[in-house]
């Protein structure tokens, strides 16, 4: 019976596709899959048609309703002509006519689209009468006089119809109109029935100039300044009427050339050509090879036509294999190593149904009759549901995988008015003439926007007076920001976008080049300068700033295979078949090994030691266990949205407990054979945690602004201690008072940071400081009533050599390697490879094979190091017998140190209990509990309370303890002054605080400090271990961060700016931490809607070019994130915990309008609404390169990323 089933099934299937293909012409069916759900491979072919495709953006202009000026080639369209020459399409060139038993849309990607209206009378339908295409989700309406109207699943209305100068029966695009009706972009024609001129959503006039061909010769834009429009594209085209050159506003050229019109070559603005080789001549040829300068993407494609299957081999020799069915969908994809991946189809609508990996694991996907996806359901059996309004698409309703209910209420233009998360809060909007007007987020305040004539926000109108205003030029850039506070920002634009310069409200500039394809080549800011070079397909091959040069290497997959530091020193990583890496050769020269299963993931590593660890997943992909070969095992459990609910190893477990929008309200730790302890939170209706509880009796209350900045910190942990925090309208801290007793006054300047600090203990001026700025981030001197003077100097790329005052000096000189020396004729240290310590002074240190510091010997005494398999450090043993061991949870936190004598007796001990990344309890044997308070989402100690007796603790501007003092005395009891390498000087009991660095904490037993996943040694201002992240951190993987003063690194990994200004970010398991951003969020929707605003003018801060990753910062197109509202106010519309999760909060026409215009293109085959969500959530706190990573994970059950493109 199963057989029979099978048998019907696959008939049906069979006879669906062949009916479809029955009604298409030949050149349509090769174009009939959207672009974005084909397979490509090289420079754009698409594996299941053979066709050679390439497109380009013209121009984008924001708005209501963004506008797209795009032109694609498809060589299965070559003999057909346009106002682009043969094979191109020109995305303002739309239209509709009849044919027999169908009307056809030329759409704006070049597709000639069929309306099947065979089962009409006569085969033809009527004025008043509709259609529907499953497939393309479109109803085509016929109007009276030949006028027809295309809505799209969003709601979108194209408007075509007759227009003089055209054929009879040929109705040209004349109006697109957005669902609420209130904007709309008009397209205008000529006499002759030519294209003249659009009008965009923002009332600005595009033209288009014809030559004698009736061919598009230039494309006109209004100038950013005055009156007037300017060339914006120019086309060429030769006697056989193709298109061979494209011309930009800076007079730089794409370029191609053609055989019968197929094109065979396509040369970039910076001369990089690629090539492509065909099996016949006409538009009937399938491209058999492409292939870049350099043999970069040189793939041959082999084709059983009759059997719908692809061969591709790529540069590098390996074969992919696709298998297709009868209308071009790609069914199974066999790897280089024979993995497969299969997917299955509707016979219908060809929306994708189910994905199956190479083990087997499924992901499947229900759609209700309109195409909207229903249901996702992965492979452990998860799944969410949505619920849509009949007509409109709208969803009303999203049921995720916890259960929780997500609602929306629409009003009659289909603009959300109100939205519930399932814990019963509402988020209300409201609409003025189709743009918001003001947002309501409960007891958080409401937001307001203004917009000028051309649609574009101009201001945001925040609860606590912050408010964001934006000048903007004619095109809707950005070049001003202020907010009431005078902070400012002006931009500079070249003709094609590109941001040239950038000078702040102190004015330091930062500038820019770009080569002819916009890639930045040089940026500087009058004190650093950082120059870039690029190969293969615009990867970065050199970075170059001072005498500092990295250099990177590709293969001709341009899969990253080598890294070079300034030393010359070489780091190698060898790729399996599939590209993906297996060893990795570090700079010191060891050799990490992995192992991967059939669909790609790392099942084992070995180390250069033989140490190895093994991975096991679940079905849908997530870690559940590690087993290391020392014979430790580690265990993982989540929650149905994959949040981590439990990780358990030797010393017990760890469990998280979630609310139904995911936030953490108990966070337990259970050793073996004892009771649990645990710290349980509460938050308010935004989000922000207001409270806290542990175990050990200890509370926390956090009273909070509309801001959801911490405005007073409460603690009773057997006695109360008290902070108060004052700011100013932007969100910058003015004020501290602690428990009544000590108190700080900040003057800051107009970006917010702090010029003088005024300290007052029991009332009274106890110290004052004031600090000059050189650049932008970088103290130039210190003055300190009590200490004097402090002169700071740094290097040309920033880094901090030292300091001076009149009593004494420290400084540092780092070389051109990275490597820190303490003399300048850095003679008192001798490096091994990559950067590797083996001498300083009398220190002599030796490693393992792993890179870890085992020995350290100097007269005084040795230090023997032990680790385990993890890589964690468990045992340091001292000459006079003590030896101190250490203990981790499952996550790698330090939750026991043991002091033992030579009979392994234990001399002390000491434990810790975790608030996510902060320990907030310390218990040591004999002693009273110690509770540690810190400032809200920062790393910054604000207060110590053990017993009867607490202290307040004042920090420097890194965040690390520069001073406690009695709460009941109001003496200063304890002064800590840091070197250049972190080693202390202590005033007072040197036991009093062991807080370092933020993050860090000393062990007075061995020297070191520990910084949750390395070891630092304060004595050779060094890791004790390589960097976890690899190549990842960079090629300085056992230093620390550049300038102490205000970076920091609280996890051992990587640097962040420490924020004196009130930032603040989230991250998994915690209400928030302190990342290095430049400008202020905030926990508060309201306000972080306006702040998110100010970060995406500003580009999150990344304009200061640190590094290589900061590049992808800096977007080059002139749209803008602001100019779209219906999506921009619902980025921060839920609280930060739950933005991550699918509430369908925007449209997905909305959500890839945002993310293109920021730079990202988001395929349009991607149905899952959740997906495209998140990703324009994530946008204020993700780069873009992250936000493309994340959509192509999420785009992987639709489409596969096109290979270099």
């Amino acid at each position: 019976m199963a057989a029979l089933t099978a048998s019907l099934r696959t008939r049906f299937v069979s006879d669906s596709l062949h009916a479809l293909l029955s009604r298409l012409k030949p050149s349509r069916f090769r174009n009939l899959m959207h672009r974005v759900v084909c397979f490509f491979t090289g420079h754009p072919v698409d594996v299941a048609s053979g066709k050679v495709m390439t497109e380009f953006v013209d121009i984008e202009l924001p708005g209501p309703m963004p506008l797209k000026i795009e032109r694609i080639y498809s060589s299965a369209f070559a003999s057909r002509g346009g106002p682009l020459g043969h094979g191109w399409s020109f995305s303002l060139n739309q239209a509709i006519w009849r044919e027999r038993g169908k009307v056809v849309l030329l759409a704006e990607d070049g597709r000639e689209i069929e309306f099947d209206t065979f089962e009409f009378p006569d085969h033809q339908i009527r004025a008043g009468q509709s259609v529907y295409n499953p497939i393309e989700r479109l109803t085509l309406c016929c109007d009276p006089g030949e006028v027809w109207r295309v809505i799209d699943h969003e709601g979108v209305i194209r408007q075509f119809g007759p227009v003089a100068g055209r054929p009879a029966g040929m109705a040209m695009l004349y109006r697109i109109r957005s669902r609420c009706g209130f904007h709309e972009i008009s397209y205008f024609y000529d006499d002759a029935g030519r294209l003249a001129w659009v009008r965009d959503s923002g009332g600005r006039m595009i033209g288009v100039v014809h030559d004698g061909q009736g061919r598009v010769s230039e494309l006109h834009l209004p100038k950013p300044q005055g009156e007037g429009f300017y060339c914006h594209r120019r086309y060429v085209y030769d006697g056989e009427g193709d298109l061979v050159e494209v011309v930009d506003s800076l007079g730089k050229s794409w370029r191609f050339a053609y055989v019968t019109h197929l094109l065979t070559q396509e040369t970039d603005r910076n001369g990089l050509s690629f090539y492509f080789a065909y099996d016949g001549l006409g538009e009937d040829a399938w491209c058999v090879r492409t292939w870049g300068d350099g043999g970069i993407y040189d793939h041959v494609l082999s084709y059983d036509k009759r059997k719908h299957v692809t061969w591709v081999t790529n540069s590098l020799g390996y074969t992919t294999q696709y298998h297709m069915n009868l209308v071009g969908q790609v069914v199974k994809v066999v790897d280089p190593l024979g993995g497969e991946t299969k997917y299955e189809y509707d016979p219908v609508t060809l929306n994708r149904l189910k994905e199956i990996d190479a083990l087997g694991n499924a992901v499947k996907y229900s759609y209700d009759r309109r195409g909207n996806i229903v249901r996702i359901e992965n492979p452990d059996g998860a799944s969410m549901s949505f619920i849509y309004h009949d007509k409109q698409n709208l969803c009303l309703q999203v049921i995720d995988v916890r259960g929780g209910v997500w609602m929306r209420d629409y009003d009659g233009f289909g603009q959300c008015v109100a939205q519930r998360n399932p814990l019963g809060h509402f988020t209300r909007f409201h609409w003025r003439a189709g743009k918001v007007d003001k947002i309501e987020y409960g007891d958080s305040g409401v937001v307001r926007f203004d917009y000028d004539n051309a649609q574009n926000l101009v201001r945001v109108i925040g609860p606590t007076g912050a408010d964001l205003y934006i000048e903007r030029d004619g095109l809707g850039r950005s070049q001003r920001t202020w907010t009431q506070g005078c902070m400012s920002e002006e931009r500079n634009y070249d003709a094609e976008s590109n941001v040239t310069s950038v000078r702040n409200a102190i004015g330091i500039e930062r500038r820019f080049t770009h080569d002819a394809e916009n890639n930045i080549i040089c940026a500087s800011d009058g004190a650093r300068m950082v120059t870039m070079r690029y190969g293969g397909y615009y990867r970065l091959v050199e970075r170059r700033e001072g005498c500092r040069v990295e250099r990177f290497s590709f293969n001709s997959e341009d899969n990253l295979i080598a890294m070079v530091n300034t030393a010359g020193e070489r780091s190698w990583i060898d790729l399996d078949e599939r590209g993906l890496p297996i060893m990795e050769r570090t700079f010191d020269g060891r050799a990490i090994q992995y192992e991967r299963d059939p669909i790609g993931r790392v099942t084992g590593v070995r180390s250069p030691s033989g140490n190895t660890m093994a991975m096991v997943y679940d079905s849908s992909g997530r870690v559940i266990s590690e087993i290391y070969s020392d014979g430790n095992v580690h265990a993982y459990a989540y929650d149905p949205d994959d949040m981590l609910r439990e990780a358990r190893n030797e010393n017990g477990v760890v469990i998280f407990e979630r609310d139904a929008l995911g936030r953490l309200v108990c966070e337990s730790f259970r050793p073996n054979d004892e009771d649990a302890v645990w710290v349980r939170s509460e938050y308010q209706t935004d989000g922000a945690r207001v409270s806290l509880e542990s175990s050990f009796g200890a509370k926390q209350w956090i009273e909070r602004d509309f801001a959801g900045h911490p405005v007073e910190v409460t603690v009773d942990a057997g006695i109360r201690w008290n902070a108060r925090f004052e700011r100013d309208p932007r969100g910058w801290e003015t004020a501290r008072t602690q428990d009544g007793s000590v108190a700080q006054y900040w003057k800051r300047d107009a970006t917010g940071r702090p010029v003088e600090r005024y300290i007052y203990v029991a009332h009274q001026l106890t110290r004052q400081e004031t600090y000059s700025w050189s650049g932008d981030d970088r103290v130039a001197e210190i003055f300190d009533s009590e200490h004097g003077r402090y002169s700071m100097m740094h290097d040309n790329s920033g880094r901090l050599l030292g300091w001076r005052s009149e009593q004494s000096a420290d400084f540092r000189f780092i070389d051109e390697n990275g490597r820190v020396f303490r003399n300048l004729n850095s003679e008192d240290r001798d490096y091994g490879p990559g950067g590797r310590l083996d001498r300083d002074r009398q220190l002599v240190v030796v490693h393992d094979a792993d890179g870890q510091r085992i020995e350290q010997a100097k007269p005084e005494g040795k230090l023997r190091l032990s680790y385990d398999a993890r890589g964690w450090l468990r045992k340091v043993e001292r000459d006079e017998k003590v030896t101190v061991i250490f203990e981790y949870d499952a996550l790698g936190r330090r939750i026991c140190k043991r002091a033992c004598g030579p009979d392994d007796a234990t001399i002390h001990a000491v434990r810790w209990i975790w608030d996510g990344e902060f320990p907030i309890h310390e218990i040591q044997d004999g002693q009273e509990p110690i509770t540690w308070v810190y400032e809200p989402e920062r790393w910054s100690a604000i207060a110590k309370i053990q017993g009867n007796e607490s202290r307040s603790i004042l920090t420097n501007l890194a965040g690390a303890p520069a001073e406690l003092y009695d709460t009941k005395t109001r003496h200063r009891c304890w002064q800590m002054r840091l070197d250049m390498f972190g080693s202390a000087t202590v005033v007072g009991n040197p036991h009093e605080c062991l807080l370092r660095w933020p993050g860090q904490y000393a062990d007075v037993e061995t020297g070191l400090y520990y910084n949750r996943y390395r070891y630092y040694d304060p004595e050779t201002g060094l890791y004790v271990t390589p960097d976890p992240l690899g190549l990842a951190a960079g090629s300085r993987i056992w230093s620390y961060v550049d300038d102490p003063i205000l970076w920091i690194d609280p996890l051992g990994l990587c640097d962040f700016l420490a924020l004196f200004r009130g930032t603040t970010a989230g991250y998994p398991g915690n209400p928030g931490v302190q990342l290095a951003r430049r400008t202020p969020t905030s926990t508060n929707p309201a306000i972080a809607t306006i702040f998110a605003t100010q970060a995406s003018q500003h580009g999150n801060g990344v304009l200061h070019i640190l590094s290589p990753s900061d590049l992808t910062g800096i977007r080059t197109g002139p749209g803008n994130v602001l100019a779209h509202l219906e999506a921009e106010v619902v980025v921060h519309a839920l609280p930060r915990q739950v933005r991550n999760r699918a509430t369908t909060t925007i449209t997905a026409d909305a959500a890839r309008r945002v993310l293109a215009d920021m730079g990202i293109h988001v395929p349009a085959a991607i149905s899952d609404i959740a997906a495209l969500d998140r990703a324009v959530r994530n946008a204020p706190y993700m780069s873009n390169n992250q936000i493309r990573k994340f959509l192509r994970r999420a785009s992987e059950h639709n489409t596969n990323p096109k290979c270099g493109r």
